[in-house]
């Protein structure tokens, strides 16, 4: 859609902000297959239109609100940078030292790997409970069955986090779990 006030009456950003904030879009989609949002559809939409001063009075505030949020998360971000790093470094730190003297061993000699019992389950056949259900980076739902009931190391396998690293690549559990075929 594109739409273009028809007067000086209405502020772009008033009716952006009302767009993106209070008006009830969900009832102008429509198609099952593809929902869309049509001409017809947005007519009946009702938009409240305070005096010019009034919108653009409150378009200021909302702007100045939406400033402040992005320096909170800008600086939201940075720390979290800065403890991601802190984090690295203590991690680094902590296998490096003595790393010379200790013995290693493979991964086979001190684990045992369990992939033989993940069981994926569709959402659709899913029955809902109170059990976690893991994927490769935590939580992904809940099912009513377990298939672990233990404490266990979960590392993922696939996916588009194994580059990117934004949720940890292992992570422990305990307790009774269902673990698809990703972890």
């Amino acid at each position: 859609m594109v739409i273009q006030p028809k007067s000086a009456s209405v502020d772009l950003r008033f009716l952006e902000y009302f767009f993106r904030g209070p008006v009830d879009i969900a009832s102008a989609v429509t198609g099952a297959a593809q929902p869309q949002i049509t001409q017809t559809s947005l007519k009946p939409i009702q938009v409240p239109l305070p005096p010019l001063e009034e919108q653009k009075r409150i378009v200021a505030k909302l702007d100045q609100a939406f400033a402040a949020l992005d320096r909170a998360r800008a600086h939201a971000e940075a720390n979290l940078a800065d403890a991601n790093s802190l984090f690295d470094s203590w991690i680094d730190t902590a296998f490096r030292f003595g790393i010379a003297e200790w013995p290693t061993k493979r991964l086979p000699e001190i684990c045992e790997n369990l992939d033989r019992r993940r069981v994926p389950i569709t959402k659709a056949d899913r029955l809902q409970g109170d059990v976690p259900y893991y994927g490769a980076t935590g939580v992904v739902d809940y099912v009513a069955e377990h298939i672990f009931d233990e404490d266990l190391l979960l590392v993922s396998e696939d996916g588009a986090n194994l580059l990117a690293r934004t949720y940890p690549i292992a992570f422990s559990i305990s307790g009774r779990a269902w673990v698809n075929n990703h972890a």
